[in-house]
């Protein structure tokens, strides 16, 4: 491993090639405007690291931070015989309801388009194609993405608002109520900076005064601040020439893309005019008649594409993996059709599979149903109701108003996220994560649920608001730490997608003033990081003015864990802002209180039954931070206890129908994840304490969660460690360098 990051390089010496062994090089964030010739000659290199240069390759081919981009598709970027510049963008017109949204991007696209008494509210999201001219004479697509303003549109904002796009905020200057800080902070938070033009639109020519120095100074992206009147369109043409400028100065608009990418970025768009989606097969096909040369490299371009809007491919969802969407709105007008109905509303959001057919009942609708509704699971937008097959609640259209349920506020652990800035659709997400441990099924609202094992119940209640609003739960019963752990992480997991959300956690105190008080005094946990970072174990209370361990206010709250390794969302040790007790990242040695918690790598970890160190991982695995057991000692027993809990939960159980779905569940693990499986239940099977325990887990696990009798738990077991057993011996065929043991046919 060679790392050269971070050195301001604006070239790189080509003696680099002698290091024949090299596998990984790491040349990121350095000021190198192409990719060196002599790299191809490295023949044992795998990561090559490029991100952060200003070298004309889109960043998702390149990578991110911890993974390197896949290296014939970089290869083939950067010394690709043919190219082809890409003149593509997006423009984003966003705002609420009734704004004028859809008359403005009429009008941009035809200055003559005639104002509609009524204009018809955007279901969904509207395209229209829009083409302008480049200042080197070529000709720039642009798509302009008109959004619904209504609430219910904002849960799908995360998946469209994306970076290269240029963004219209529209304000209607009659009303004088458009929330500019939302709006802003949505782009902002989505886009990655992006730039943002808001557009007064003067109705009846109506003007409306800005605070435009304040929004300014605090949005650096706000780029200008405009007026129109579409009624006869003064301002008209200097909002199209400003939006022009804009577009063309997007990083990537004339970016040279291989002839391959070219072509198969035409292919699509000519079937869209047909077609609302393709199989990923057939895609594969398009491809290989276009000159792509592995399935690796057709994944990134339809990465790619999906990011420019061209097509949508959620690669990482299982139910829709195997379909590209040609027309997203096609699959966003079906949804809102669901979302929008008169009947579902009028039911706070609860819908059947009946409703489904009735509504999604011609076209690819009703061939697609299973897609689709796939589609609002992984949006968060419904969720099926457990034990009751085929029964859905979209909790964005619960009842507001909290429901009445009795309460035992005595000895309660009380855990607070405070939100600088806490997009609407954090908490409908959350309720879909958690959705199979409602209590009665019935304890939930729109703005609040309650969760039950079966030995504690959580409260969890967000504040109506988005602007430094908070989160609070609470959670009273027996075996309390368990549940706030598992609620803490689900929230964490879906707040940690957004890239630049801050949040603050307040932990309780556990003093004998605070501990069974309704109302504890609570430290941040920034504090407490930072305490024990630099080795301040104590604290004072505000309310008894005594002090407190901080390492036990911490063991109070939160059940320790190792790295996920398979999940990028872990691997953010170094972002202070997005670590917490629940996280990961951070290590609490529970059974050592001398020992001091740290986030450093390449140190030795005690965990009560051997020592792990913790190293970075070069070569195919660099994508996490592995642990080596050291001097072949074995996890305790709690502890490979708590991780098979762990694994458990992450399992859905309920919906195996027999012994080969649960295998294959098992198998389709990421090979990582099995191996981590493996050495669980290899120490399973070896130990007799661990393996009273584990059982004792699995127990506890299926019967709390899923309702399974005691024969389904012992089956269960069984077929767990049969599949990997199996596995096991797959495994001892393979070559000792095998680097995925896994990945063996005949699994």
């Amino acid at each position: 491993t060679l790392d050269l990051r971070d050195n301001q390089l604006s070239s790189v010496p080509a003696e680099i090639v002698q290091l024949s062994q090299l596998t990984t090089l790491n040349l990121s964030s350095n000021q190198l405007s192409s990719v060196p010739e002599w790299v191809r000659d490295l023949p044992k290199l795998v990561n090559l690291h490029l991100l952060g240069n200003p070298i004309a390759i889109p960043p998702e081919i390149l990578g991110n931070v911890f993974l390197a981009g896949d290296l014939a598709t970089i290869f083939r970027f950067a010394f690709a015989p043919e190219t082809q510049p890409l003149y593509e963008a997006k423009l984003i017109i966003v705002g609420d309801g009734s704004a004028g949204k859809t008359t403005l991007a009429n009008k941009l696209k035809n200055p003559d388009y005639e104002l509609q008494p009524e204009e018809k509210s955007t279901e969904g999201i509207d395209l229209i194609p829009w083409e302008i001219d480049h200042p080197n004479g070529n000709p720039l697509r642009t798509k302009i993405w008109d959004f619904g303003g209504q609430q219910i549109y904002h849960s799908t904002h995360q998946f469209f608002l994306t970076e290269r796009s240029v963004y219209i905020l529209v304000a209607d200057t009659r009303k004088e109520n458009t929330d500019f800080y939302y709006w802003l902070r949505v782009v902002e938070t989505l886009s990655n900076g992006s730039p943002v033009i808001v557009v007064k639109n003067e109705k009846q020519n109506r003007q409306c005064d800005l605070d435009e120095r304040s929004l300014r100074a605090e949005f650096l992206n706000l780029k200008e601040i405009l007026a129109v009147n579409l009624a006869d369109n003064r301002g008209l043409a200097e909002l199209q020439n400003t939006l022009q400028n804009y577009l063309c100065h997007l990083p990537h608009v004339g970016m040279n893309v291989p002839i391959p990418w070219a072509n198969i970025r035409a292919v699509l768009e000519n079937l869209s005019q047909n077609h609302n989606f393709i199989t990923r097969d057939r895609y594969f096909e398009l491809c290989r008649n276009n000159g792509f040369d592995t399935e690796k490299e057709m994944l990134v371009a339809s990465k790619f594409l999906h990011d420019l809007g061209i097509c949508l491919h959620f690669q990482n969802v299982r139910g829709l993996r195997k379909l590209l969407i040609l027309k997203p709105t096609w699959a966003t007008g079906s949804i809102y059709k669901i979302l929008d109905h008169k009947q579902i509303k009028a039911d706070f959001g609860r819908f059947n599979d009946d409703d489904l057919e009735t509504i999604w009942d011609e076209g690819d609708a009703a061939k697609m149903r299973d897609e689709l509704l796939d589609l609002m699971m992984h949006f968060g937008l419904c969720y099926e109701i457990p034990n009751r097959r085929g029964h859905y609640i979209s909790p964005q259209l619960l009842e507001k108003e909290s429901l009445d349920y009795a309460w035992d506020d005595r000895d309660n652990l009380v855990l607070r996220y405070e939100y600088t800035f806490k997009p609407k659709d954090i908490f409908p997400r959350f309720v879909v994560a958690v959705h199979e441990i409602i209590e009665n099924q019935a304890l939930v609202w729109r703005h609040g649920v309650v969760l039950t094992d079966g030995y504690a119940r959580a409260e969890i209640i967000e504040e109506d608001r988005y602007h430094k609003a908070e989160i609070k739960i609470r959670v009273s019963g027996t075996n309390k730490r368990d549940l706030l752990s598992y609620v803490a992480r689900e929230l964490e997991k879906i707040s940690n997608t957004y890239d630049r959300i801050d949040y603050e956690t307040y932990i309780p105190c556990n003093c004998a003033t605070c501990k069974n008080s309704p109302k504890p005094h609570t430290y941040t946990w920034e504090n407490l990081r930072r305490r024990l970072q630099n080795k301040r174990y104590e604290v004072e209370c505000e309310l008894s003015y005594v002090n407190v361990n901080v390492r036990s206010l911490l063991d109070d709250i939160a059940v320790p864990q190792l790295i996920d390794r398979d999940d990028d969302s872990m691997m953010l040790a170094d972002r202070t802002a997005r670590s917490s007790p629940f996280s990961p990242t951070v290590i609490v040695n529970y059974q050592n209180p001398q020992q001091t918690m740290t986030q450093n790598t390449g140190r030795t970890i005690n965990t009560g039954g051997g020592d792990y160190r913790e190293n970075h991982i070069t070569g195919s695995n660099a994508q996490y931070a592995e642990r080596d057991i050291v001097n072949n000692h074995n996890p305790s027993p709690t502890e490979t206890a708590e991780l098979l809990k762990t694994w458990l939960k992450d399992l859905d159980l309920s919906s195996h129908s027999d012994q080969d779905d649960l295998k294959d569940e098992l198998l389709y693990q990421p090979p990582a994840q099995q191996n981590q499986i493996w050495d669980w239940m290899d120490n399973v099977s070896r130990n007799s304490d661990t393996r009273d325990e584990a059982i004792k887990t699995f127990a506890e696990v299926l019967g709390s969660l899923f309702g399974l009798p005691g024969t389904i738990i012992a089956g269960t077991f069984k077929v767990a460690y049969t599949a990997l057993t199996k596995a096991k011996a797959k495994r001892n065929e393979l070559p000792a360098n095998y680097e995925n043991p896994f990945d063996a046919s005949g699994l």
